[in-house]
């Protein structure tokens, strides 16, 4: 069954009867590329427990939210080490235990809004390297998931003020708030107030954008400063002695 069948909003359920097709999978969770991507890097972390909504999640489900943090974590920790084998430094990224995750075949698999998507490669500079975990308070989709997300948002899918704002106002809650919420509470509470965020001006780094492609080019141009710094700091700790002495073998 394809995920593109049915209603748009339960293609997430799919993956709970087909791990195999995801990107990476336990006997708890599932992982797939958002077939949508906001940003460079974008994944979903998907309960195998049918849990549709943040009304069904009750504090039995903490043990569960944390591992879904711990597996997240875990995916970021291989996002850096892939782009450590291309040559580049990572940043530190705070680890979590989590049990080994199966990895799929390399054949395309398909995404959560069922567009299939060849294995991922990745190549980090330091905005790909700053990742965030967490939940909308609305999802558009039917069944929990959890956003692993660069904070680099250069992404062709990122078109909307709402995309925008989705990640970047409080409507974004970042998943250790999520699961202490749960935990105190027993219980999501859902603030109906949050939804006017979604058209709220367009901020970023202390700038208001008037317009979504203004945003875009400054996103864009701040990817590409942030990479010529990275490489620029790169070459200049490789002519350093101690850095060649160590390579060297001395």
């Amino acid at each position: 069954m394809a995920a593109g069948k049915g209603p748009w909003n339960r293609a997430l359920l799919t993956y709970l009867r087909e791990p195999q097709r995801c990107f990476m999978h336990d006997e708890r969770v599932v992982v797939v590329r958002d077939g949508y991507s906001k940003a460079t890097h974008h994944y979903l972390v998907i309960p195998r427990e049918r849990i549709l909504n943040h009304s069904d999640l009750t504090s039995a489900h903490v043990p569960l939210l944390r591992h879904m943090i711990s597996v997240g974590t875990d995916l970021i920790d291989r996002l850096l080490a892939d782009a450590c084998s291309e040559g580049e430094e990572s940043s530190s990224v705070a680890s979590r235990s989590s049990p080994p995750l199966a990895s799929t075949s390399p054949s395309p698999m398909e995404s959560s809004h069922g567009e299939a998507l060849n294995p991922v490669t990745t190549r980090a500079h330091p905005l790909t390297r700053t990742f965030r975990c967490g939940f909308h308070v609305f999802p558009s989709m039917l069944q929990l998931h959890m956003h692993v997300i660069s904070s680099d948002f250069v992404a062709p899918a990122l078109k909307r003020k709402q995309h925008w704002n989705s990640f970047n106002t409080a409507y974004f809650i970042e998943a250790d708030r999520f699961v202490e919420r749960l935990e105190l509470e027993g219980r999501i509470m859902q603030d109906a107030s949050l939804k006017q965020l979604l058209s709220a001006p367009l901020e970023c780094d202390g700038i208001t954008f008037s317009t979504m492609p203004k945003l875009k080019q400054y996103l864009s141009q701040r990817l590409q400063d942030h990479r010529r710094y990275s490489n620029l700091f790169q070459k200049q700790k490789r002519s350093q002695p101690e850095y060649l002495g160590t390579q060297a073998g001395w």
